[in-house]
């Protein structure tokens, strides 16, 4: 059985709660700036990170629902930022992988997290 957390426990539990908040939202303003949401933002990420990944890793690695991968990345195609090919190894899969323009965009947005 879990005990009751001290006041000053507490009071230090909502402080990291709240700096979160404050650092999440600031990153959501920042982001926005350069036309980006946050799963494009995790996307774009998780791609930077690993330069080529099969849609079923980045549902895995990603905080997104994995219901909602498939569009995201099709959005994302369709912006010019991201590219699927057929995977040599395992023709079901397809490999994402960053285009140009994609690259430069997560390096900003990389950027921008940083300072946040």
């Amino acid at each position: 059985m879990s005990t009751p957390l001290s006041k000053e426990n507490m009071r230090a539990w909502l402080s990291v709660v709240h700096t979160y908040q404050l650092c999440n939202d600031t990153l959501l303003e920042r982001l926005k700036t350069i036309g980006l949401t946050l799963p494009q933002f995790d996307i774009l990420v998780q791609l930077l990170r690993e330069p080529k990944q099969s849609q079923q890793m980045l549902a895995e690695r990603s905080f997104l629902v994995k219901s909602h991968i498939s569009g995201l990345l099709a959005q994302m195609t369709e912006h010019g930022w991201i590219m699927r090919a057929s995977d040599e190894a395992d023709k079901r899969a397809k490999l994402v992988s960053l285009t140009p323009a994609g690259l430069s965009l997560a390096k900003k947005a990389a950027a921008i997290q940083s300072t946040v």
